[in-house]
């Protein structure tokens, strides 16, 4: 499955402090295997904390439904591309 990320990181828990809008959070482990999917977090939420992820996606608001992306998928990281 390929889609623009929006941010990549590695804390346990996303917080959106700033943001002005909502957006999908996807929690992956090590191998980018997906472990819990948070749609729509708001502005100045914060996410559930798990220190069994790695790393999270953060993507367009609506992504996780309209890619239908649930816990056990495996997602690919790939470079942006060059401009």
């Amino acid at each position: 499955m390929r889609m623009p990320a929006c941010g990549f990181g590695r804390p346990p828990a996303c917080t959106p402090s700033g943001m002005l809008f909502a957006f999908d959070v996807v929690a992956l482990d090590r191998q980018h295997r997906v472990r819990a999917v948070w749609p729509r977090i708001r502005p100045w939420r914060i996410s559930p904390v798990s220190w069994k992820i790695h790393s999270v996606v953060e993507l367009p608001a609506g992504s996780i439904q309209r890619r239908g992306i649930q816990p056990g998928d495996q997602l690919e990281i790939l470079p942006a591309p060059s401009q």
